[in-house]
């Protein structure tokens, strides 16, 4: 009888079960309303896909600062960069002024006070006394 029940109850929740799930071919909807059903799928779509905005809006946010934090760290690295050569090419050319200046002082220095214990100095006296005197005839 325990069975005959057990197999009752089964049939009876399989009946169920199909007439819950049942088409009606006459309407376009089963067991709930078409307004009920359709409203709601069609507000779980149009939540979904703005999330899915908003996921996507949210990465191009992040990717842009990104973008724009590394180019801000590159126009800086480049600004420093130019800085340093600027300041490079003006100690350069105030050392090579310096050392035009030496030179400049020093050749006066040695046109005009001739050290006759200058090895060079008399080197140089001696060629020119020879090359300036008068042809032998």
């Amino acid at each position: 009888m325990a069975q005959e029940h057990d197999k009752t109850s089964l049939t009876e929740d399989t009946d169920k079960a199909r007439a819950a799930h049942t088409f009606d071919s006459r309407t376009v909807d089963s067991d709930i309303g078409t307004t009920e059903g359709w409203a709601e799928f069609r507000a779980r779509v149009a939540e979904d896909m703005h999330q899915a905005k908003m996921v996507g809006v949210h990465h191009a946010q992040t990717f842009w600062d990104r973008m724009m934090d590394m180019s801000m760290n590159h126009m800086a690295q480049l600004n420093a960069a130019h800085a340093r050569a600027v300041e490079n090419a003006a100690d350069s050319a105030n050392l090579v002024n310096k050392q035009a200046v030496a030179h400049r002082d020093l050749a006066i220095d040695r046109i005009w006070n001739i050290n006759e214990t200058d090895a060079e100095a008399v080197v140089l006296a001696t060629r020119v006394a020879e090359n300036t005197k008068p042809a032998a005839k």
